[in-house]
Formats: C-alpha cells, structure tokens, sequence
C-alpha cells in the first residue's frame, strides 16, 4: 500500500507542477529536469518549492519507503514531500555512477565535471548518517580529482555503513591512496563489504577498524603481503578473499584465526610466489596465474581447487605431482592448461578423495610440445581411485 500511495502521489504532483509549468511557458524537457535535479534539491531547502507531507505514517515507514526508490527517484521525491526531504539527509543507498546521476557520456560533453557537481550536490544535502551503502564509480575522465575522492569518502564511510565499493580506473592507479584513517574512530567496524580498484591500499599494524568484514575484493591494487597481513589480522568475520592483479603481493599469509573464511580467489597476481594459509575450514581455493609455492598444513580442509592459465608450461605436471599432498581432501579439481612441454607423470600420491575433475586445454602450436601424449593424461585417472566424473575439454 505505501508504494501504491507514493505512486499516486508522485503522479498528482508531477500532474500539478505540469500545468503550473504550461500557465508560466515553462515546459521542459526530461534532460533539462534531469539537469536541475540537484538544484530542485536546493531550492526545496528554502521552500521555495511547494511540497506535499503525504499521509500520517510512521517515520520509520517513509524512511524505508524512500530507501526502495532508486538515487534519482529518491532525490525527485524529496522535492516533492517535506517528509521525503527529511529522509532524504539519510538515504543509506549512495549509488554514483553515471547510469544513477543520469549523466550520459558524449562526445564533448564534461562528464567529469558533471559527475563532480552532481556528487558534491547530494553529498551537501545528505546529513551523512544512515548510509548503508556506498557504490562510487569514476568515469574514464581525470578532472575527479583525488581530493574530491577523499572528500566524498569522509562524508560517505560513517558508522553504521556496511558496504563500500569503489570503482577507480587506470589513470588513478599511480597517483590515489586509499585514505585508512577514514575507516578508524569506528567507521570501520559495521562494512561487510569492501572492494576497491586501481588505488593504493596501505594498512598499518594495529588497524583494529574492519571487525565485522566478511567479503574483501581488491582488484589492482597497490598492497604488500605485509599491509595484508596488517588488514587481515583482526577481520575474526571474514568469509571472502578476492585479490585480481595485486602485484606488489609477493607471499601471502592466511593466519589460523579466521575461521570463518571459506572462499579464496587469486587472479593473475604476477609476483606472488609464497602462499601459507592455516584457516581451517577454507574449503574453495582458486589460483588463476603462475604456479607458486603452496602450504596449507596438515588440516587443510579444502575441497574444491581451480587452478591454471599460466603463461608458465606444464601446469598438469605441476598439478599431479604437487597438489595431492597439499590438498589431501579435495573433491572438485578443476585445471587449465595453456602450455605443456612433458608428458603428465604417474605419481605415486593419490587424489583420494576426488570425486569429480574437469582438464581445460587451451592448444595453441607454438605453445605445446609436438611431442607432448594426450594419452599421459590417464595418469589422472590412475591418480583418483574415487572418481566419479572427468570432463576434458580442449579449444584452439
């Protein structure tokens, strides 16, 4: 019923502020309305605007309401009703991208400059408590400076927060660093989620600020295995570790406390060589890049590895030879392989538990040795006494 409400409202409103317009000649195009979005806000600040305060409901009740509509929707709304303007300054969805803040990138266009304005706008007309989530993309433009970046990060991450999402490009890779101090003071402690992109990330020892992260995704970023380790120490909660082109992360150390995190993925992390993890009850292990060294104790608990495209050969070698005493319980083993130089060896270690194993084979001519016998990959067979199904794949 409070949609159905807010929908009728909405269109007696915009029925009224239609004819007001045509009485005064000034009718306007949606883009030009969605042009003065941020400065019908303003305007309605003063009360400038007549609005309507709609029925007697709860405030709780408006307050969720407005939290379904989308960021522009929600904006207008707060234009049109005094209760909406007032929840308004506490919209826990802050989602700047250019699809949200309505701006269309063409030619000619200062979509950075757009972007700014329009972020600065609702920033300024938000009391910046309440928010929930923060979804912040950058256009491919460099005029969104990094002092903006820093600046809408301090009014958005306050506490309470729970998700934290930012979308940087290229450009920022060198010259943005992630600010830590903002998630201190208790800013940190509620965000479930956070990824970042194409920035530096610098933890210290003794960063206590991400207690309750239980998803972590870092894609480009500028971190050591050390900052981390810092990082990771005291996130008790996490669940989720997704690290993709991280290239200054040359050994990784997954410490035995978080024994909630079930769920690793490294992607194309060209430096890393070291990997030692004591959780004990991760169970899905993802390795997407070169082979490296591998400790995961005597307990390991993991049962679905996928591991492959290396540029390196022979990753069905290093597989059959190293990963039954490393991964002693796995069920699921997936492997791809973009080069193979030597045929696949029988082993005298067994994948005993393996129930099902799936071979990708990406064949290329200048990559795989003439010589190499397809037939050696029976071996796996020999290796998997359990095995239920095998699907081998091969494209090129």
């Amino acid at each position: 019923m409070g949609m159905v409400s807010l929908n009728r409202l909405m269109f007696k409103h915009k029925e009224r502020r239609r004819r007001r317009r045509v009485r005064n000649g000034l009718i306007t195009s949606v883009s030009q309305e969605n042009e003065s979005l941020c400065q019908e806000i303003d305007q309605s600040q003063s009360g400038e605007m007549s609005r309507y305060s709609g029925p007697d409901l709860p405030e709780d009740i408006w307050c969720h309401i407005h939290s379904l509509l989308p960021l522009r929707d929600s904006a207008r709304s707060a234009c049109v009703s005094y209760t909406f303007l007032h929840s308004w300054r506490r919209y826990p969805k802050l989602t700047f991208t250019e699809e949200a803040l309505g701006l269309k990138q063409m030619e000619g266009q200062k979509t950075g400059v757009d972007f700014t304005n329009r972020v600065d706008h609702i920033l300024k007309n938000h009391s910046g408590t309440g928010v929930k989530i923060l979804k912040l993309a950058v256009p491919l433009y460099r005029n969104v400076s990094s002092c903006h970046l820093t600046s809408w990060l301090q009014n958005a991450i306050t506490p309470g927060i729970e998700e934290v999402n930012l979308t940087l490009h290229s450009e920022f890779m060198e010259e943005y660093n992630f600010p830590c101090s903002i998630l201190h003071n208790g800013c940190g402690n509620s965000i479930l989620y956070l990824r970042l992109t194409y920035c530096a990330f610098r933890p210290t020892s003794g960063s206590d600020c991400l207690r309750s992260l239980t998803k972590l995704d870092l894609y480009k970023v500028s971190i050591t295995g050390d900052e981390l380790g810092c990082l990771i120490s005291n996130t008790f909660a996490l669940e989720k570790l997704m690290l993709g082109q991280c290239n200054e992360l040359i050994c990784l150390k997954i410490p035995f406390w978080l024994e909630r995190l079930s769920f690793v993925d490294l992607t194309w992390c060209r430096m890393l060589q070291v990997i030692e993890s004591a959780a004990p009850n991760l169970s899905t292990f993802k390795l997407i890049g070169d082979p490296v060294q591998m400790s995961f104790g005597i307990s390991s608990q993991v049962k679905n590895l996928n591991v492959g495209f290396s540029f390196k050969p022979n990753i069905l070698s290093y597989a059959i030879t190293k990963l039954p005493s490393v991964f002693p319980h796995l069920e699921t083993l997936i492997l791809s392989s973009m080069s193979e130089m030597i045929d696949t060896p029988m082993v005298a270690d067994k994948f005993l538990h393996l129930k099902h194993l799936k071979i990708f084979l990406s064949i290329l001519y200048d990559s795989w040795s003439p010589a190499y016998d397809f037939l050696s990959l029976v071996s796996f067979l020999d290796a998997s006494p359990q095995l239920e199904t095998f699907l081998l794949s091969t494209s090129g």
